[in-house]
């Protein structure tokens, strides 16, 4: 009877070693696989958040067919492209060897010149540049640390066509007029100009460039702001019967709070490229529909104009003779001349001249004629410096 049941034990106890024994093979090959799993997602995730022409690939092509090619490319990257097959040539031998190189910088070897990429999704759409059209693209990196200089302004001067650099320091400009030269600006740091070919003898053309830093300062406030309207007097100046009635500058300024709202507004026009080009810009004219939607597109906050039409908002950094719009004038420095708005006018530094809005007028410092429906706010009356307004005038 013993017998049998030590028998009956040591069959129990082989079975279940055999069974933990399978039970930790299985555990550790799961474990493996998920762990795979794991980088493998890992890897697609980042892949996804890096933007598709900004991956780094590694490939070998060695006499493959141009769509063949692009399908181990997007494989590769982890993406989709999204183009017409005629403007490919289907028929085209490859061989590439890349080694941790951009998807961007692969693509130039494929393709060669006369394209343009975009991105859209996990899709790359390739596009066939117009025979007037030339492309003009590279990377803007710090000179000392060799990274990649996000948010500077790369333009024309006497077109006016600019590009801002993405956040790996890439800008890409296309234009139908000739270029010749292109200047780089960056807060922080000084400016570079550099020549670019002519069509004939560079249809696309890449050009790197690398700026030196400056010492870090404060960048400058485009507009003034009004935020803050109290009104610094002596409470033994105060007109106690407006008091009363409740009816002081700053509690005046605080119930309608007009200005706060629209130089609130207006800082929203600010664009990097304003504070990157300090040089100043000039054109004879300015026309838009609302801020840089205009001939002077994303350079507005960086031009003076000589006469500017608007017929919602303008913008600029200055004008010098005439300036109307059907809303409102934002100007980040000063406006000379005649400068009109039914709503209101913004002026970042000195007016001279003269100023009439239908709402209210803000300058930083007046010499001239203003004239508001409902108020006016200067920092400065110069002398020659006249306010008129249906309600109030304000000035420090």
């Amino acid at each position: 009877m013993n017998f049998v049941l030590q028998s009956r034990m040591k069959k129990t106890n082989t079975l279940s070693n055999a069974l933990f024994r399978t039970y930790r093979v299985v555990k550790n090959l799961i474990g493996f696989r998920l762990l795979a799993l794991f980088f493998l997602g890992s890897t697609t995730v980042l892949k996804a958040e890096t933007p598709i022409l900004e991956r780094m690939v590694s490939l070998n092509l060695n006499d493959r067919r141009l769509p063949d090619a692009l399908i181990d490319l997007s494989r590769t990257a982890n993406f989709y492209f999204s183009y017409n097959s005629n403007i490919l040539n289907a028929e085209k031998k490859i061989s590439v060897s890349a080694q941790n190189e951009t998807v961007r910088v692969v693509l130039r070897r494929l393709l060669g010149d006369g394209f343009q990429f975009k991105e859209k999704g996990n899709f790359l759409i390739i596009q066939k540049l117009k025979t007037d059209e030339r492309l003009i693209g590279g990377y803007i990196s710090d000179k000392k640390t060799g990274q990649g200089v996000a948010n500077a302004t790369v333009y024309d001067k006497k077109t006016l066509k600019s590009a801002t650099t993405n956040k790996y320091g890439y800008y890409e400009i296309v234009s139908r007029q000739p270029i010749q030269e292109l200047s780089v600006a960056k807060f922080d740091y000084t400016d570079a100009t550099f020549q670019v070919k002519s069509l004939a003898e560079a249809p696309p053309q890449y050009i790197d460039a690398s700026l030196f830093p400056t010492a870090k300062i404060e960048p400058p406030k485009s507009v003034k702001s009004v935020v803050d309207i109290s009104i610094k007097r002596d409470s033994s100046d105060t007109d106690k019967g407006d008091a009363e009635r409740g009816f002081t500058e700053q509690t005046l300024l605080q119930n309608i709070d007009i200005q706060r709202f629209i130089t609130n507004y207006s800082n929203g026009f600010q664009r990097v490229d304003a504070l990157n080009v300090t040089n100043d810009l000039r054109r004879r004219t300015q026309w838009s529909i609302a801020p840089y939607v205009g001939n002077n597109g994303g350079l507005s906050g960086a031009i003076v104009n000589d006469y500017s039409l608007n017929l919602t908002v303008g913008y600029s950094k200055g004008n010098r003779i005439l300036e109307v719009a059907g809303i409102g004038n934002i100007n980040r420095t000063n406006v000379s001349g005649i400068q009109l708005a039914p709503i209101f006018n913004i002026v970042g530094g000195k007016m001279s001249g003269f100023q009439a809005a239908g709402i209210f007028n803000r300058t930083d410092a007046l010499t001239g004629l203003q004239i508001a429906g409902l108020t006016n706010s200067n920092d400065v009356i110069l002398r020659g410096g006249f306010q008129m307004a249906g309600f109030n005038n304000f000035s420090k």
